[in-house]
């Protein structure tokens, strides 16, 4: 399905009051289920298609510990669009752009983009904040969006997010800014 930035359904007053209070808006039913398979698909071909580029010397993969064994795990594309027009499709579509754009006040453009497996077996993530607090030259201000290909739940490690944190850094306990706290360290949000 093509639809036009210009059209496409930008976030509603009450959406957007959400984004500025909690700092997150969840939008569900963006992509009918034909499109969500069809992603699905891309992301099982792309482990097989170009498992070539499956290593742990090429920086476009990532790999986690297993949380069972320690052993490397391939976990991430970073970046992907160059290799699957599909995921490329999805991030440059208009429906999430003009979410995005209703957010930014202005048309936004894409940073970066990465396609996470999130394999059985990976240790999962520590509590971070998507933002590069400490690259010298870089945008002060980035914006995350998250497709969900698998439906998100507790049992198998979906996202959990932390509301407050999008005026500032993550502070700790000890008052530093910091990426990666422990849950137990942050202080709560103003």
């Amino acid at each position: 399905m093509i639809v036009s930035r210009q059209v496409a359904t930008a976030l509603s007053a009450v959406e957007l009051a959400d984004y500025k209070r909690f700092g997150f808006v969840v939008r569900r039913g963006v992509f009918a289920q034909e499109e969500m398979a069809e992603l699905a698909a891309e992301a099982e071909r792309l482990l097989t298609e170009h498992s070539d580029l499956i290593d742990p010397k090429n920086l476009r993969c990532r790999y986690m510990a297993r949380f069972d064994a320690g052993e490397p795990l391939f976990e991430v594309f970073d970046p992907v669009n160059d290799i699957s027009p599909v995921c490329e499709r999805f991030t440059s579509d208009a429906r999430i752009l003009a979410m995005v754009d209703s957010i930014c006040g202005e048309p936004a453009s894409l940073f970066k983009e990465k396609l996470i497996f999130k394999l059985p077996g990976a240790m999962g993530y520590n509590l971070h904040q998507d933002i590069p607090r400490t690259w010298a030259g870089f945008p002060r201000s980035f914006l995350t969006v998250l497709v969900p290909i698998d439906r998100p739940t507790d049992e198998n490690g979906c996202t959990e997010i932390f509301t407050g944190y999008h005026h500032d850094f993550i502070v700790s306990g000890n008052g530093e800014a910091t990426c990666c706290p422990t849950i137990a360290s942050i202080r709560p949000a103003a």
